[in-house]
């Protein structure tokens, strides 16, 4: 496209070396990353997914619940992460304004998304402090409130 046509293209820019397997093995980068989300005060466990099958599975029957992680071929890493979020994490940011409450300015991020880019923030340090540069994408699941 032209500068003119009014569209504007953007290249995303992500870390690029090592493949994960070249170091770690998945059992261990997804324990590394569910230790992470663990540590985060709101978190009260991970979790399984609706189905019970939300998990980085190794040998025999070893495997770490709530992280999932998925290998493109000469693509990203996507991780997903599935936590179950303390109810009083939400109460003590929402204050007493109740759930149906829209008079919230709309420059502030919704506190859902907020917690998310917590979740997320903790799996690319662990991936980066484990010395991992690779192209990650994360996605967080919220998957129960307790």
């Amino acid at each position: 496209m032209s500068p003119d046509s009014g569209y504007i293209t953007i290249e995303a820019q992500v870390p690029m070396v090592q493949g994960v397997s070249e170091q770690v093995n998945d059992i261990v980068l997804a324990r590394a990353i569910a230790q992470a989300v663990r540590d985060i005060p709101w978190v009260v466990d991970m979790s399984s997914g609706p189905f019970n099958v939300e998990a980085t599975y190794g040998s025999g029957e070893e495997r770490v619940i709530g992280v999932v992680l998925r290998h493109a071929a000469l693509g990203p890493l996507f991780v997903e992460v599935h936590v179950v979020v303390a109810e009083t994490a939400l109460l003590e940011v929402s204050g007493t304004a109740s759930l149906s409450d829209t008079s919230f300015n709309s420059d502030e991020v919704p506190l859902l998304a907020r917690l998310a880019n917590q979740a997320r923030a903790a799996v690319y340090h662990t991936i980066f402090d484990m010395d991992l540069l690779v192209p990650i994408v994360v996605d967080v699941a919220i998957d129960d409130i307790q």
